[in-house]
């Protein structure tokens, strides 16, 4: 059997997924926090605001993802302590809290589904969504704790005990996926409007419109530059546009 990663939504900003065999690989940035089971052993990948290489895996890996914003609240650890870091879970939220966690991933990668998945939810403040909101918009952080009613200190703090990082590294997470999206499809790049269009025209073989030029993503993704969208690029997917343009064609 060759390699295998499917995955799927549980509700309340939490998606299952699974990979089986899976090579190294670099994955991008996405500003989650994912709990994961390989093997007998429970890891804590912390918020993500840098691209992260990955080892082989020898079998099946399953793991829980939490949107921006959601799993320091359900699992109660300080996020910002492990910012860009593996654990064991075990470490981060104590032996009982992880032996849970660990049940119901067992459960899940065994059935399919775990009546106990529901214990990993906890509803989210609603400021939460709004900085998720404003930092897709690319909003600015000033702007953004006058709507909530915060001074911008407040808000970085709110921001480190919940996110695991500031605000303006939401924003850079959030923009690189928009470029990612305009650049093309493709293993953690979401489908944006304009990539399904294209790809629509060349299902139907109708000629597809030209692809954008990068500085045109650039622009487009609120990039000051092509050179500061390749900079961004580099920290965060681990590959320029160029060369992620270059894996679409």
């Amino acid at each position: 059997m060759g390699v295998v990663y499917t995955e799927g939504s549980l509700g309340c900003g939490r998606t299952v997924w699974r990979s089986r065999d899976a090579a190294a690989a670099v994955i991008p940035a996405d500003g989650c926090i994912d709990v994961i089971l390989r093997g007998d052993d429970v890891h804590l990948a912390g918020p993500s605001t840098a691209c992260i290489p990955t080892s082989p895996d020898v079998g099946e890996t399953i793991g829980i993802r939490f949107d921006p914003g959601l799993a320091a609240g359900v699992l109660r650890f300080n996020p910002a302590e492990v910012r860009d870091l593996a654990a064991p879970l075990r470490d981060v939220v104590g032996a009982a809290r992880a032996a849970e966690v660990a049940r119901i991933l067992r459960t899940l990668r065994s059935f399919g589904t775990a009546p106990r998945v529901d214990l990993l939810t906890s509803p989210a403040d609603g400021w939460v969504g709004l900085v998720r909101r404003a930092a897709a918009a690319g909003a600015g952080a000033a702007q953004v704790a006058g709507e909530i009613g915060w001074s911008t200190r407040h808000l970085r703090r709110r921001m480190l005990a919940t996110f695991g990082y500031g605000y303006g590294a939401l924003v850079q997470v959030a923009r690189m996926r928009r470029a990612l999206s305009l650049l093309g499809p493709g293993r953690g790049s979401p489908a944006g409007p304009a990539a399904t269009r294209w790809l629509s025209r060349a299902a139907t073989k109708e000629r597809p419109e030209p692809k954008p030029s990068l500085a045109a993503v650039a622009h487009a993704a609120g990039y000051a530059d092509q050179a500061h969208m390749t900079r961004d690029f580099r920290l965060l997917v681990g590959r320029t546009p160029a060369q992620v343009a270059g894996s679409q064609a």
